[in-house]
């Protein structure tokens, strides 16, 4: 049964938001990660000096955006909710094939559970709630549940070729 005109409307306004929100949220935090990377963003010349807080700053927003990309939680804001609202609406998408793009990045972003368990583990011991067991040592954490650069750089990719296929009928 096919949606009235003004929820379709709705639904329409509110994966908009989602998307380009996520959008914002990836384009920072790939850059700090390629700042912190690369001392520069790709393409920059010459990278700045840096000094060590810095480093760090870039490092931390790098991973505190795709910490928020990948949050589990029900209610945010994430790649999954985009997931799951495209997974509930595909007949809102241009795209006549869209089921199966659904489909192929849901099995590609379950397939980097590991990486997200250890996301969310760094955000639960070190970012959000200090954990007593890392307070004498904090970068133990990383080592607990290590991220490496390149499988940031990896599922920060993946996130970002995902979220252009995800267009709306009518949006350019």
């Amino acid at each position: 049964m096919p949606d009235s005109k003004a929820k379709r409307a709705k639904l329409r306004a509110e994966f908009h938001i989602l998307r380009e929100f996520l959008l914002r949220e990836y384009s920072a935090g790939y850059g700090h990660l390629m700042i912190w990377k690369n001392g520069c963003f790709p393409g920059d010349p010459v990278p700045p000096p840096f000094d060590s807080l810095n480093t760090r700053a870039q490092f931390d927003a790098a991973m505190l955006s795709l910490i928020r990309l990948t949050d589990p939680h029900k209610d945010a804001v994430s790649f999954d909710k985009l997931l799951k609202f495209a997974e509930n609406h595909p007949h809102l998408f241009a795209d006549a094939g869209i089921g199966e793009i659904i489909a192929s990045d849901r099995a590609r972003f379950e397939a980097y559970a590991p990486l997200r368990e250890n996301l969310q583990a760094i955000r639960d011991r070190h970012y959000a709630h200090p954990d007593r067991k890392y307070i004498a040592g904090p970068a133990r954490v990383f080592t607990d549940y290590p991220v490496s650069p390149d499988a940031m750089e990896e599922l920060y990719r993946f996130i970002g070729d995902a979220l252009q296929k995800y267009r709306i009928e009518g949006d350019k």
